[in-house]
């Protein structure tokens, strides 16, 4: 944000941490009781708005979750859709919502785990009490939670992002931090997200002035690329020296972009929009007019479920140009052990109750 603007914001911030400070203040005392969910609850959350690289280990935790034969549900919120109430995304394979009804993070989710389920409401209790009940969850993974303090958690993740100046980020409006430091003291495990192998970020000893919690470390790295939209996979190989636009709705464009340019394509436009930005005809046209010249127009898996949403989209899609999305997983460069000994922890301590 603009120096000038996030000046002039700085009073509403002040004022926005003090109602989050009184409102945890008003959890931790226990005046607003958590209600406990009938299977074990993994919480995933972070402490700034817009991407961190927190839905990457989502899907990691997910992943390694469902490999173990365990019915796993992913609980969110759903931010973005246009629907309310609790919807089931998915169950067991069975996909029952689009990026429009249940969320476009949500259905990504969805698409990659068919053996998970996937269930989305403003209260995410209820959502909770669905997965458990008519998709018979085994397991809950609680996705950007971290301020969400409705529902207890067995666990709860902190990811931060590596790559940002964490300790000198505003509170909202001014900045992006939606809570005080001190919120730190929460967190069972901090993962660093977008890390660099060379080490932690310069500040990360500085968390334990709130926090003991122990970290890991992982970067988020691209796997392949597959055609909108449905077209066959292919491998980062084939695309190298490719010419392409790169466009997106994400919490960090310029990170997916940094990301394409690491497989080797060359990066020659970009069109950037808003998080969870809804694309139009007009979008894609613009889009088309700023990929004159180039090889491919490549996006997101979460923009891609946002754009098989509406058929509209698809005939201007994969014309001359072809469309590509790109899939993605973590590279775990430190603590991996911890994270998979803190999951091991939660599944064997509630089966002692």
């Amino acid at each position: 944000m603009p120096g000038i603007m996030s000046t002039i914001l700085l009073p509403f911030s002040w004022l926005y941490g003090l109602a989050a400070a009184a409102r945890n203040g008003v959890f931790d005392l226990g005046l607003i009781p958590q209600r406990r969910a009938a299977v074990p609850v993994i919480a995933v959350g972070n402490m700034t708005a817009g991407g961190t690289g927190k839905t990457p280990l989502v899907e990691f935790i997910t992943g390694w979750l469902a490999r173990r034969g365990l019915n796993v549900a992913v609980v969110s919120r759903g931010y973005g859709r246009l629907s309310r109430g609790v919807v089931v995304v998915s169950r067991r394979g069975e996909i029952r919502a689009d990026a429009f009804t249940g969320g476009d993070e949500p259905v990504q989710i969805a698409r990659k785990f068919p053996a998970a389920s996937v269930v989305v409401g403003e209260r995410r209790a209820q959502a909770a009490d669905r997965a458990v009940g008519e998709c018979g969850a085994e397991v809950i993974v609680l996705d950007d939670a971290f301020q969400h303090r409705y529902i207890g958690r067995d666990l709860d993740i902190l990811v931060i992002d590596a790559g940002s100046d964490f300790l000198r980020e505003k509170l909202l409006p001014a900045g992006m931090r939606r809570e005080w430091f001190s919120g730190l003291g929460r967190a069972g495990l901090i993962g660093f997200s977008r890390a660099s192998a060379q080490g932690d970020p310069s500040w990360a000893g500085s968390l334990a002035r709130w926090s003991d919690a122990r970290s890991f470390a992982y970067d988020i790295r691209i796997t392949g690329f597959a055609a909108i939209p449905g077209g066959e996979p292919c491998e980062c190989a084939s695309l190298r020296g490719k010419r392409v636009l790169a466009f997106s709705g994400i919490g960090s464009h310029r990170g997916f972009a940094a990301s394409l340019r690491a497989e080797g394509l060359d990066v020659v436009a970009e069109k950037q929009f808003r998080d969870h930005h809804r694309y139009s005809a007009n979008d894609l046209d613009a889009v088309l007019d700023a990929a004159a010249g180039t090889d491919a127009c490549v996006t997101t898996e979460k923009d891609m479920v946002r754009l098989i949403a509406d058929p509209r989209l698809l005939g201007r899609v994969g014309g001359k140009i072809p469309f590509l999305y790109a899939t993605a997983a973590i590279v775990m460069l430190r603590g991996g052990s911890l994270l998979e000994g803190a999951l091991e922890g939660v599944l064997e301590g509630t089966k002692r109750r």
